[in-house]
């Protein structure tokens, strides 16, 4: 009776504990960016609407300066900050988080499209306003 009681007891504590060792809440860790954006085209042959390739020169990763690169905003998945501009226009100072290798800009007409190269999708970002120099 003793060792019926300490086992269901115990198969009790691993379901239960279960539930908080286990969460549902998944988020994608972003990397840091900043940049000058220079040239903005449209995603022309992506299923959503509204994405948009931005190219910044120059390009920062942490504190590090790149030659220039692009970033994919989604509309609907690039989170802006308190003060923004939507979408991103160019002579504006972005500065945010991007997730590394997601986001893919096509560009032409269907049937031929082709990728733009990107270093990942904006996750949030804030901007200047626009006009600002380098």
């Amino acid at each position: 009776m003793n060792k019926k009681i300490l086992s269901i007891f115990i198969l009790s504590l691993i379901i239960f504990s279960s539930f908080f060792l286990f969460s549902n809440k998944v988020e994608a860790v972003g990397m840091p960016f900043g940049g000058y954006v220079t040239v903005i085209i449209p995603c022309t042959c992506n299923e959503e609407t509204g994405n948009e390739w931005v190219f910044m020169s120059p390009l920062y990763f942490s504190s590090t300066p790149i030659a220039g690169g692009g970033l994919v905003y989604q509309a609907l998945g690039s989170i802006p900050y308190e003060y923004f501009i939507i979408p991103p226009v160019p002579t504006t100072w972005l500065l945010g988080d991007f997730i590394p290798g997601a986001g893919l800009c096509m560009v032409g007409k269907k049937p031929y499209c082709f990728p733009l190269p990107s270093y990942g999708r904006i996750q949030s970002y804030g901007s200047s306003m626009p006009g600002a120099s380098i």
